[in-house]
């Protein structure tokens, strides 16, 4: 079996004893785990004429200002967009530049990003890909802080104590009110 591949991640297979080339895409890579070495490749032979259902890995470039000036963190809703296309049409990646992301209230969504002629993404163009988050200030963080160490203390134990002393001193009253009506027959 002999491949060349190329950037659209199609390959040529052909297979020995035959002359023509079949068109082909990775479905599966398996490796060792410990040595690394390849050991199986499954490849999904295409049709050049039906349109593929994959995932377009979004490759994230440039720099915002909200990130760098301001001091925000990059918010990745999606890495992977979810395409349609001809196996001919087909890329490995695209780039999303985030420089348009000046301000907080910034976004980039879907319609923004142009796709090549051909893929078309099957999430609403309305989808939000990537936004910048406000840095939180180190009061926001210690409050958050003390106050998931107070959810994680056992504070219910304690509660609990005390629902088990007034049970206990109700369940004392009711004994001796019972010894009391026992003593009276």
């Amino acid at each position: 079996m002999r491949t060349a591949g190329g950037k659209t991640g199609l390959i040529d297979i052909q297979i020995e004893g035959e002359d023509k080339l079949a068109k082909a895409i990775v479905q599966d890579i398996q490796t060792d785990p410990i040595s690394g070495k390849l050991e199986h490749i499954d490849l999904y032979q295409v049709r050049m004429d039906r349109k593929l259902h994959t995932d377009l890995h979004l490759v994230f470039i440039g720099e915002s200002v909200a990130v760098k000036d301001l001091g925000g963190v990059l918010v990745k809703q999606h890495t992977e967009l979810p395409i349609e296309c001809l196996p001919g049409d087909l890329v490995s990646s695209i780039d999303v530049s985030i420089e348009p992301i000046k301000t907080f209230e910034d976004v980039i969504r879907v319609k923004d990003v142009t796709l090549p002629a051909g893929i078309v993404s099957s999430l609403s163009q309305d989808e939000i890909i990537a936004a910048v988050s406000e840095p939180r200030s180190e009061e926001d963080l210690k409050a958050e802080l003390s106050s998931e160490i107070k959810e994680g203390e056992p504070e219910v134990l304690t509660e609990k104590k005390k629902e088990e002393e007034s049970s206990s001193e109700g369940a004392g009253a009711s004994a001796s009110g019972a010894d009391a009506s026992a003593k009276k027959e």
